[in-house]
This record gives C-alpha cells, sequence and structure tokens, in this order.
C-alpha cells in the first residue's frame, strides 16, 4: 500500500507541490510525514502518536495479565472432542504463563505527559523504558 503523501501525489499526477504540506520546507515523503517534519516534532506530535501507541500495548497487556488472574481464580476445563474410533492421547503438560505467579502486577508507562522512573526497589537502573510491568 502506497501513501497519498505530497511526492507520490505528484509522481500520479494529482499535485504539482511536492513539498511538505505542514512545514512547506521539505519533500513531503511517507518517511518525512512519520518520522522527520521538523514541526510535528516541535508541537509533540510525534510524541502523542507514540504515547496512543503505548496505550494499545497497555491495554492488550492487562488483559493478558485479567485473563491470567481468571484462569487462577476459576478452574476452567475444556472439552476435547475426538472422532469416533481413535484415541484420546493426555497431556499432563500445562502451558506455564509468568502472569499467573503473582496477583498484584503493576503497569507503569513512560508517556510525553507523565515520565516515570524504575521503581529502585525493583531495579537500580537509569533506563527509561517505555513501558514496564512488575508485581
Amino acid at each position: 500500500m502506497t501513501l497519498p503523501d505530497q511526492s507520490n501525489l505528484v509522481r500520479w499526477g494529482k499535485s504539482t507541490e511536492k513539498t511538505c504540506y505542514i512545514c512547506g520546507k521539505a519533500v513531503g515523503t511517507a518517511k518525512h510525514l512519520l518520522v522527520g517534519c521538523k514541526v510535528f516534532l516541535d508541537s509533540g506530535q510525534y510524541s502523542r502518536r507514540h504515547d496512543r501507541v503505548l496505550e494499545v500495548i497497555r491495554e492488550a497487556v492487562s488483559l493478558s495479565v485479567a485473563r491470567a488472574q481468571k484462569e487462577i481464580t476459576t478452574n476452567e476445563r475444556s472439552v476435547g472432542f475426538v472422532r469416533e474410533g481413535t484415541r484420546v492421547t493426555k497431556s499432563n503438560v500445562k502451558p506455564y504463563s509468568i502472569l499467573k505467579a503473582a496477583s498484584d502486577w503493576t503497569i507503569m508507562m513512560d508517556t510525553y505527559e507523565k515520565q516515570y522512573k524504575i521503581p529502585e526497589d525493583i531495579c537500580a537502573s537509569a533506563s527509561r523504558p517505555d513501558i514496564f510491568l512488575f508485581s
């Protein structure tokens, strides 16, 4: 899939203006719009987009934690169907999830508006990961 950025619009004969419609200085390619436009950078647009992606990741991790916690508290059994004339093979191996090892998970995110540091009692580090999960 090709984005209808300024350089492609010129290539397709839909426009004659090659420059970025935001800053008006650089050639308006998809790469420039996604990571290189100075106006977007100065306005915090890239940071807000980054934080929205982090929020989607945080939601997915939260759902995984909730699902693991539900498996701990309920004794769900699945029903396996077997075709007539075949033998059932039983597996004693259960998949392991570290999320089942604790029930007090905390998710922290380093965003444009809220900067977090890893709590020193967990790990003494100057690193600032975008998102981390601890118990």
